[in-house]
């Protein structure tokens, strides 16, 4: 346990030092100052970000072409139920937002539309190694049609990316800028999620 107890604490500092690198990225290319609160108190009370962001870093999302969303998690392995956290609704949680990525590739999503994956069954909900995490892997394409905002290192993507990849300002993107109110509108259909067509309000009766 001291050895897993070691190993959170190096990934809680790798965390911390990929908020800074997301904080100032998103000042310097959306003009958008994320504001995040540090205290475990204040987290608890008022939410993880006065911006309503949560950021998480995806160290292996190179190696697999996969990013990491989690649903629930466990301080330490355990036995026992799984506490809620990631995408899922939670009372202290204020966050809208998931920033997510690694040092090349960073993903702005909001977290209605991948709640709507993870209850779309579309992907399996998985526990990953350290039997800390229960979420679901979602596929490089699939996340930048997703993502509302993408930024990438023009350098390494063209290293090892493909080319034909779609961007998330897409016109085919099935999100990307779209709100939710106009995804019900058109009624789109995203990876199996049918967003239902606005129903017709009758008109009202004229008055006699």
């Amino acid at each position: 346990m001291s050895d897993y107890a070691a190993y959170r604490e190096d990934r809680m500092r790798v965390g911390e030092e990929y908020q800074d690198f997301v904080v100032d990225l998103m000042f310097k290319k959306l003009g958008w100052p994320i504001m995040q609160h540090v205290s475990a108190k204040r987290q608890l009370r008022v939410g993880e970000s006065a911006s309503r962001v949560e950021i998480k870093f995806q160290e292996r999302y190179r190696e697999t072409g996969n990013l990491w969303i989690e649903t629930a998690e466990k301080a330490r392995p355990r036995p026992g139920e799984y506490a809620p956290s990631g995408i899922t609704e939670r009372t202290h949680d204020n966050a809208i937002f998931l920033v997510t990525g690694d040092y090349t590739t960073v993903f702005l999503f909001a977290k209605s539309h991948l709640n709507k994956l993870a209850e779309s069954k579309q992907y399996t909900v998985l526990e990953n190694r350290t039997k800390t995490s229960m979420g679901f892997l979602l596929p490089d394409r699939h996340a930048w049609f997703l993502a509302d905002f993408v930024w990438s290192d023009k350098r390494a993507d063209s290293a090892s990316q493909s080319t034909d990849r779609p961007r998330s300002n897409d016109p085919s993107s099935p999100f990307g800028r779209v709100t939710e109110e106009q995804l019900q509108e058109i009624g789109r259909v995203c990876f199996g999620i049918q967003y239902p067509e606005k129903e017709e309000i009758a008109p009202k009766a004229e008055r006699i």
